[in-house]
């Protein structure tokens, strides 16, 4: 697979697990709302980096993966630790 259509694959992953986020915060899961957030993050996040880089590191670090994409991004030192924040909540459903 080419890495465009493995980025679309990962844009398209990443949308489904926005509706399931968005379904269970309706359904009042907050627990899985959280993870499903987490998840369509992460996997969006990855979709940009393989456009952009043609890879990206293994990892669930929200924070570690919007680092991998630059200072280009312009993101605060806040804004990294609300990306943190995300990644911490995430494994509270998960584990």
């Amino acid at each position: 697979m080419k890495i465009r259509e493995q980025a679309l694959w990962w844009l398209g992953v990443a949308e489904r697990d926005l509706k399931r986020a968005k379904s269970s915060l309706e359904e009042g899961d907050k627990g899985a709302a959280t993870f499903w957030s987490q998840q369509a993050a992460e996997k969006a996040l990855k979709a940009v980096l393989l456009a952009t880089k043609g890879d990206f590191p293994e990892t669930r670090s929200i924070r570690r993966l919007f680092q991998e994409l630059g200072s280009n991004l312009g993101l605060s030192d806040e804004e990294l630790e609300e990306a943190y924040e995300l990644t911490q909540f995430y494994y509270l459903p998960r584990y």
